[in-house]
């Protein structure tokens, strides 16, 4: 009752300073795909700009949390706020405008992911960035996230594809990177003074450096600082794509196309088990485009309750895609390849689109099959379930998640990108259970830490895993994030403890965060 007050008060004095906001009906807006629930103090539907500025300097003046949501995808909390939720679907931020000379497409916040692929389609290009979310999460999500896909493999995730962003920082001001010489001067000359500090440290450089060329989505991408020293503001798109919104409001991105290559060709495998899926998948990635493994596990868990399910009795399922004009060479070599390996006990090729696109459906109707047996098996939360290592770590990752799940009596669906070692864990709880929900938590990311992995591959970062950003980059590097973002966000009201934990808050792996509920399947 007393909450509600407050949250009443907080709401009044809101509506006050920024007319344009909301109340919210309880349980609304208070969830994203995560397993934590807050309810938000007041929603904004921003039109333009102006809108958006005006209710940052309303958080600012009250001293309240400021957080973008556009389709409230993300799985680790970073959509959801006691402060104010900013949601973008409306339709002024969902205008796209197709450079079709340079394969360019210019695109509002709101604009969902499957259109943007259609635009591209229609004069043969693609983003290589294909999350599984698709019909459902949108652009801005997708830049906060870092989101990549089963094909960042080859093509690597959404940062290499943002050429330009228009974003509104905490104190209200509109930065457009298509207009260098509007940047505001502070601004340039403190992040080339830090990207000093952190190439006048070779263990900071060497770190990461080290990082490069491997899947991650946690923290701010400081490499882009080093790559850009001169000229600072080539790197913002790189360092505002992974910031779940910490660093700025993103309105609307400039990304590049890829021509689509002709020929395409998969290869369905079936093994034994998850270890000889595992040397298949390490076998086959160089020349691949994508590598997919759904452990055995799963597929026991979902032929139990649903028989008919296409090579559910299987073993352990690999898919491997192939692309160009060697596409269906390349599967069948692989094949031929394969043929004597250890465990193997089928495979099928597919050289036609319809086929390809079949083997597809499956895989990405996996997480829905899954959290259909909540209840059934257990409930699948949300919590350790986009882990990823240096690919010849992965058989690693996957008998040391093995292990910790087999502590607990824990049966888990546990799927993913084998080819870039990113795998998808869904550990089945009893309902409510935070005490195992919390141990398997530290246990599977300090597990990661140990390995040199990274806690978020590709879904971005949130309330469920600040805690381990300095597990994974260590205290300095950690340090230098921090301060990145002070220049952009002095007060922290940008969707503050979705990167950082709370101030204070001593970090150590027996020290997550209470939920500050557990609810739903995430």
């Amino acid at each position: 009752m007393a909450e509600s007050r407050g949250r009443n008060r907080r709401f009044r004095e809101l509506r006050r300073l920024l007319p344009d906001v909301q109340p919210t009906q309880p349980g609304t807006y208070e969830r994203d795909q995560g397993i934590f629930s807050l309810a938000p103090a007041a929603v904004i539907r921003p039109t333009e700009e102006e809108q958006i500025a005006s209710a940052l300097r309303a958080a600012s003046q009250m001293g309240i949390p400021l957080v973008a949501r556009a389709g409230g995808s993300n799985t680790g909390g970073a959509a959801i706020t006691t402060g104010i939720l900013m949601l973008f679907d409306q339709q002024p931020f969902s205008r796209m405008t197709l450079d079709e000379e340079h394969g360019r497409l210019c695109c509002g916040a709101a604009v969902r992911h499957d259109r943007v692929q259609e635009a591209f389609g229609r004069i043969g290009f693609h983003l290589p960035s294909d999350p599984s979310s698709g019909p459902l999460s949108r652009l801005a999500g997708n830049i906060n996230t870092r989101a990549s896909g089963p094909h960042a493999l080859r093509h690597g995730a959404i940062n290499r594809y943002v050429r330009e962003v228009r974003f509104i920082t905490a104190d209200g001001t509109v930065i457009d990177t298509r207009r260098p010489a509007q940047v505001p001067r502070r601004l340039i000359d403190e992040l080339r003074a830090l990207a000093g500090t952190i190439a006048a440290d070779d263990r900071v450089r060497a770190r990461l450096e080290a990082r490069r060329d491997v899947k991650w989505a946690s923290g701010y991408e400081l490499l882009a600082l080093l790559d850009h020293a001169d000229d600072p503001v080539r790197a913002l798109p790189r360092l505002l794509t992974g910031s779940v919104g910490t660093l700025g409001i993103v309105t609307e991105a400039e990304l590049q196309g890829l021509p689509r290559e002709e020929g395409r060709a998969a290869v369905l495998l079936r093994f034994e088990g998850d270890g000889e899926a595992c040397a298949a998948a390490l076998d086959l990635r160089s020349e691949a485009q994508a590598v997919e493994l759904v452990s055995c596990t799963t597929l026991e868990l979902l032929h139990e309750r649903m028989p008919a399910l296409r090579g559910a009795s299987a073993g352990t399922l690999l898919i491997v895609e192939y692309a160009g004009a060697e596409a269906t060479t390349k599967a069948r070599h692989a094949a031929d390849r394969l043929s004597t390996a250890r465990g193997l006990r089928s495979h099928e090729i597919a050289t036609d689109e319809q086929s390809i696109a079949a083997i597809w459906k499956e895989r990405k109707a996996l997480l829905p099959l899954v959290r259909s047996l909540t209840g059934i098996v257990g409930v699948p939360y949300s919590v350790v379930n986009d882990v990823g290592v240096d690919p010849p770590r992965l058989p690693e990752l996957l008998e040391g998640a093995e292990r910790v799940l087999a502590r607990h009596g824990l049966r888990s669906a546990v799927y993913g990108h084998a080819g870039s070692g990113n795998l998808h864990l869904r550990p089945f709880f009893a309902p409510g259970d935070e005490k195992t929900v919390r141990a398997v938590a530290e246990e599977i990311y300090t597990l990661v830490g140990t390995l040199g992995g990274t806690v978020t591959a590709e879904h971005g970062m949130g309330r469920l895993r600040s805690p381990f950003l300095e597990l994974e980059w260590g205290a300095q590097i950690v340090g230098l994030m921090r301060n990145l973002k002070h220049i952009f966000d002095p007060d922290d009201v940008l969707n503050p403890d979705t990167l950082f934990v709370p101030r204070g808050h001593r970090f150590s792996t027996s020290g997550w965060p209470t939920p500050p509920s557990l609810s739903g399947s995430g």
